[in-house]
């Protein structure tokens, strides 16, 4: 997409502006709700003068309506004007329309003017990745020769981004990550070179705190990100975790006494099990008490010591308080 910015004075010519309202079959084949813009007025302008509005139609998401922005008579064009809604970082611009020659003006905080060629936008009712922040007033502009409709326009704001972790297991990887607010599902990526990933997989919107990637080989080190789709937009990638899934069952540790076997099971069934001291066991309970009681942080990291071995410093499985079912104490 190619987009030209400058500053430019926000004064058309004088025209007479028609607007109509009329209904076509289209329907929505993807739900993009969620934007700034949902069910908010739209206005025709000529300058600063209203002509003619308020209407909705572009922000309803049924690509049921639309608006008639009457063509041009000289070099100007009729213009929407959406304005009065903040001041607003964007991330995603979504635009259904069959305007042949039209611009997109995005007026900062600071009244400079973004202006972007809307040939180079998709019209068809996808998203596009934009990134402008502050900005305070968004305008479409018929600059061409015959009648054009909008059938929608929204704009989307900075999404969460993901913090992933990554465990081994048998043929197997277990991921958690953090809850996205208003994600819609989540998609993993993987490979085994750091940053090249060959293969996805969707998640659910409620698998965000254990996920497990089956079908993988024994001893090879395996790279995963993660990204989160809110109204239809991806976030960025997260950060990469590995894991190096693992056939043996590592030896665990001679029995020194004031030790217990620590057994979490997840509220999605997984179970995890710790060699811990009864020190670290203890510290286990307080936690998780005092949560329950309504203090203290939603996760706890457990340090797994020489489980699931790899050339790390230190490895720590961070238990998150509101997936965990149940934990049983086998002491020794």
């Amino acid at each position: 997409m190619k987009i030209y910015s400058k500053k430019v004075s926000f004064i058309l010519s004088v025209l007479v502006l028609f607007l109509v309202i009329n209904v076509l079959p289209v329907s929505a084949a993807v739900n993009y709700s969620g934007g700034y813009l949902d069910g908010k007025e739209s206005s025709l302008y000529f300058g600063s003068e209203k002509k003619s509005g308020p209407y909705s139609q572009v922000t309803d998401n049924d690509e049921t309506t639309f608006v008639t922005v009457n063509r041009s008579t000289v070099s100007t064009g009729n213009t929407v004007h959406f304005r009065d809604f903040g001041n607003l970082s964007i991330t995603g611009l979504r635009l259904k329309s069959d305007l042949t020659n039209f611009t997109l003006l995005l007026r900062d905080m600071n009244g400079e003017i973004t202006t972007i060629n809307g040939t180079s936008l998709l019209k068809n009712g996808e998203l596009n990745a934009l990134n402008y922040e502050n900005i305070t007033r968004i305008s479409i502009v018929n600059n061409s020769s015959v009648d054009g409709k909008v059938y929608e326009f929204n704009i989307y704001g900075e999404i969460e981004l993901v913090n992933l972790q990554a465990d081994s297991g048998d043929g197997q990887a277990y991921l958690s990550w953090n809850q996205v607010q208003n994600a819609e599902s989540y998609i993993v990526s993987y490979g085994t070179e750091p940053g090249k990933y060959t293969e996805s997989v969707t998640a659910t919107k409620d698998e965000y705190g254990n996920f497990v990637v089956p079908g993988l080989t024994n001893g090879t080190t395996y790279y995963f990100v993660v990204n989160s789709v809110v109204s239809g937009v991806k976030s960025e990638y997260s950060n990469e975790a590995s894991a190096t899934p693992q056939g043996s069952i590592v030896e665990p540790e001679e029995p020194s006494g004031n030790h217990a076997i620590l057994v979490v099971t997840m509220t999605t069934g997984l179970e995890k099990e710790y060699d811990l001291s009864m020190q670290e066991v203890n510290s286990f309970i307080d936690w998780y008490e005092a949560k329950q009681a309504g203090s203290g942080k939603a996760s706890y990291a457990i340090d797994k010591h020489d489980n699931n071995k790899g050339p790390f410093k230190s490895r720590k499985d961070y238990i998150l308080f509101d997936r965990v079912l149940t934990f049983e104490v086998s002491e020794y």
